[in-house]
């Protein structure tokens, strides 16, 4: 025969199956999330770093004196006319 405390102690043991399954698929779909999220951050910094990596500041310095160069001649040009001085 059963006693109710064998009873409460079968209803508790189950409670405590069904409590400890559920946290732990709980706990797995947030820790996958939280993995999924910080994997794709670290692909995207990644490829930050690549790009970063890749500058080669003299390359960059020389592109950039070119271009003022080049927008001052264009300045110049818009200015300066030959037949501003011809009075």
């Amino acid at each position: 025969m059963v006693t109710e405390e064998q009873k409460f102690n079968e209803d508790m043991g189950e409670f405590e199956g069904y409590r400890v399954k559920e946290s732990k698929e709980m706990l797995l779909a947030f820790t996958q999330g939280k993995i999924h999220y910080h994997a794709r951050a670290l692909a995207a910094l990644t490829e930050a770093y690549a790009a970063v990596q890749a500058v080669d500041p003299e390359e960059e310095s020389r592109n950039m004196q070119r271009m003022l160069r080049s927008q001052d001649r264009e300045m110049d040009s818009r200015f300066i006319k030959p037949s501003n001085f011809d009075a």
